[in-house]
């Protein structure tokens, strides 16, 4: 991965809206839509509309964090787990001095 796609990856993840759906879609593999989506960061302390929703998942889907699949009248969403993958390996050459307690 270069600077610059992994640059895209950590801008993604630079606010705590997209942090907290991405949290959300962790947990609930089985996709959610926009509209859950919006009930659940309500639930997470993150009260948005859904049109602010949309604007993060644009961000996390174009930054290769989230997919999604198209069904009728509803997007579903969901994590791609390959991207937090490239994002580990990306981080590797600076964690090799540092202990990481899990």
């Amino acid at each position: 991965m270069n600077a610059k796609d992994t640059a895209r990856l950590f801008k993604a993840l630079s606010g705590p809206p997209r942090i907290a759906i991405l949290h959300i879609l962790n947990e609930h593999p089985d996709t959610l839509t926009v509209e859950d989506l919006v009930d659940k960061m309500d639930k997470a302390g993150f009260p948005l509309e859904q049109e602010t929703v949309s604007y993060h998942l644009k961000i996390l889907l174009y930054a290769g964090l989230v997919t999604y699949r198209h069904n009728w009248h509803h997007h579903y969403y969901s994590v791609c787990p390959d991207a937090f993958a490239a994002m580990a390996e990306a981080l590797c050459p600076f964690m090799a001095e540092v202990e990481v307690a899990v």
